[in-house]
Formats: C-alpha cells, sequence, structure tokens
C-alpha cells in the first residue's frame, strides 16, 4: 500500500475513533441533561406543599453555589435552548431547535475554541472546527452533498 493510502486510511480510522468519542460523549452529556432537568423540576414540584401537574416559567436556569448560571433553559423568538455553562459563563454544551428550522447538539471547547457541531435542516452535518474557528471535518463533506 502506498504511503498516500496508509495516511489516508489513518486519517480516517483517527475520524471515526473522534466520531465514536463524540457520539458516547453526546450519550452521556444528553442523560445528564435530562436528568438535571428531572431533578430542577422535582426540586420546584417538592418545594410547594400544593402540588401542580404544570411547571411554567419563561426561563429555567440552575446557578452553583456562587449564583454563577451553570444551566440555561429558555425559549425566545430565535431558538428553544438548553445550554450547559462553565465557570465562566460560557457555553460548553448546547442543544437547540432555532425559529428557521434547524436545530442540533453542539460541544465547544474552553472558550468557544474548538467545537464539534451535529446539525440538521433538511439534511445532516456533523463538524468539527479547530481553535481558530476553521472547520477541520465536515461529514457528509460538501462535495458529497
Amino acid at each position: 500500500m502506498s504511503a498516500e493510502r496508509l495516511d489516508s486510511a489513518n486519517r480516517i480510522t483517527r475520524l471515526e475513533s473522534r466520531m465514536r468519542r463524540l457520539e458516547r460523549s453526546t450519550r452521556i452529556v444528553g442523560v445528564g441533561l435530562m436528568l438535571a432537568v428531572v431533578v430542577c423540576v422535582g426540586a420546584l414540584l417538592t418545594a410547594d406543599t400544593q402540588s401542580s401537574d404544570i411547571v411554567r416559567v419563561g426561563r429555567l436556569q440552575v446557578v452553583d453555589d456562587s449564583g454563577r448560571v451553570r444551566i440555561d433553559l429558555r425559549h425566545d423568538s430565535t431558538e428553544t435552548g438548553l445550554f450547559v455553562l462553565d465557570e465562566d459563563g460560557t457555553p460548553r454544551v448546547g442543544a437547540a431547535q432555532f425559529a428557521h428550522g434547524g436545530g442540533g447538539f453542539a460541544l465547544h471547547g474552553a472558550g468557544r475554541k474548538g467545537a464539534a457541531v451535529l446539525y440538521l435542516k433538511g439534511t445532516g452535518t456533523l463538524t468539527f472546527f479547530d481553535s481558530t474557528g476553521t472547520a477541520t471535518a465536515r461529514f457528509p463533506s460538501p462535495a458529497a452533498r
């Protein structure tokens, strides 16, 4: 096998490995977010001696011991989303449905440097961004569409 084909095969293997890790992380984060929402809603329901079948709020924020927002569940004219924020208040994990019809999940690096974005509007894409914001890999590739 030529060196060029080996390099291409190694790159594909690395990308497949990264995708498997991303899928596993996304599942874990999704379960964690759902548990956090259930716990928050449960806490709201049990805090009041009178129970209600529906809890309605315009926005739900979970804060840490210092009062910093760590989870933000919101709906406005542009999106409905659930965001997990780091200690600086920067979104690190997000799940959103946008008013224009698209939606997806995003995992961001510290300081919003680097990301993996799973997006769906019509057809789906999985895009990886480096720390400068440059797309380094996209599945399916733009040429394949």
